[in-house]
């Protein structure tokens, strides 16, 4: 028998929280990891930032004895420049968002959980999910178990824990598929505008990868919204 002691950020992945930390009794076999007991409470180890034993800070990959206190301590790690992630089915308003914030984010309907481990392995993305069980995949080096299941609070969320805030100037990407929008002049796109489009705007953007044309429109309020969830203040747009 082993102790694990989980701090209240943490215990939102218990059946219960209080204001102080709980030390979990759990049994452990000779060959499990601090890994494989944090997560066997329910924890993905994405969300664990040190693992102490008795009191000593250890790797992930650590052994330890009967009788051991495994103290654990929130992950406050954000990846190095612009973060990009990958978010899967459940996720699909916050991939959106995100993109239309500038941020790159790999999303598909049908994505397996194995293929977003190896995307996210291979690429360097941050996994964002509800899904504690692929957040508990080996592979995956980076990730965040959204806690809301209210788009616009989840991106509210996202921002404050990777700290979007100081990217706040960047390009809108296309929320379909992604990719990088280009300026572009109207006698390029005046075939697909609609009539009162055509009348009423002069600036327009395309997307490099489907063609997907934007405009201000009716749109430009519902943006400026998000930046101000996001970014916690009236964008100097």
């Amino acid at each position: 028998m082993v102790y694990v002691e989980i701090p209240p950020p943490l215990q939102v992945f218990l059946k219960f929280q209080q204001q102080e930390p709980v030390r979990i009794p759990v049994e452990h076999q000779e060959h499990q990891t601090v890994k494989d007991l944090a997560e066997s409470c329910g924890i993905p180890h994405v969300e664990i930032g040190c693992y102490r034993a008795d009191g000593k800070q250890v790797s992930s990959s650590a052994r330890v004895d009967d009788g051991a206190v495994i103290t654990l301590e929130i992950s406050q790690h954000i990846p190095q420049g612009i973060p990009s992630f990958i978010l899967d089915v459940h996720m699909t308003r916050l991939a959106k968002y995100l993109r239309i914030l500038g941020f790159d984010c790999a999303y598909r309907g049908d994505y397996e959980d194995a293929e977003i481990a190896r995307k996210a392995e291979r690429e360097g993305r941050v996994v964002l999910t509800r899904d504690r069980g692929l957040l508990k995949r080996k592979r995956i080096i980076h990730g965040y178990w959204v806690r809301s299941q209210i788009p616009k609070r989840q991106l509210e969320e996202v921002s404050r824990r990777f700290q979007l805030s100081k990217w706040q100037h960047l390009d809108s990407r296309c929320s379909h598929c992604n990719s990088p929008m280009l300026r572009v002049e109207k006698e390029q796109v005046r075939e697909v505008l609609p009539y009162y489009t055509n009348l009423s705007y002069h600036e327009f953007f395309q997307c490099k990868g489907c063609g997907q044309v934007y405009w201000e429109g009716a749109h430009y309020p519902k943006i400026m919204e998000l930046k101000k969830i996001a970014f916690g203040c009236d964008p100097d747009y």
